[in-house]
């Protein structure tokens, strides 16, 4: 997995997260929702608003977000890599 694209999305989830709920160990495995960030729908919206603006992307949300994509941070760096793959 590319480094800039995961610590470029560890510094927008720990910002949209905030220090209250962003844990010492934040990483790839990291939850988005229950058991992780503990992010609500309003917060995971404006994650992805977020991420398309960093990443210069426009996500599908019918294809993107199945499967599991916003289950956790590394889900969704992964998905974020298809798209600059498909773009490049």
């Amino acid at each position: 997995m590319d480094h800039v694209i995961v610590d470029r999305l560890l510094m927008i989830v720990a910002d949209i997260a905030g220090p209250a709920r962003t844990p010492g160990t934040l990483g790839l495995d990291t939850l988005l929702r229950d058991g992780g960030l503990w992010l609500d729908s309003v917060a995971l919206l404006e994650l992805i608003v977020a991420v398309e603006g960093e990443f210069e992307v426009d996500f599908d949300p019918a294809s993107d977000f199945s499967d599991g994509a916003l289950e956790s941070v590394g889900s969704l760096a992964a998905v974020i890599g298809q798209r600059l793959a498909e773009r490049a």
